[in-house]
């Protein structure tokens, strides 16, 4: 299950009790931070199943080339990509 969770062997070892870890609190330290990385993931996720989701409901034949839609994002994603002094 900490595996499936993401977390590292001296993390689970500090979750077990096992680690040399000065802090009694250092696993809930290790599982708000692991729970943190997972809210990130998910909010990435949800984002490209959104993206995803609407561009196979896209009537254009190329999406990515005939999509108003998908041509929006793929703009503000370069756009977000390049540094801000850029013309």
């Amino acid at each position: 299950m900490c595996r499936d969770g993401g977390l590292r062997l001296d993390e689970i070892a500090a979750l077990m009790g096992r680690a040399t870890s000065p802090s009694p609190h250092r696993w809930q330290d290790i599982v708000a931070d692991r729970l943190t990385a997972i809210e990130a993931d998910l909010a990435r996720l949800r984002e490209a199943h959104d993206y995803l989701s609407n561009a196979l409901r896209c009537q254009a034949e190329h999406p990515a080339v005939e999509c108003p839609y998908v041509q929006r994002e793929l703009d503000d994603r370069v756009a977000g990509m390049l540094p801000p002094d850029h013309p």
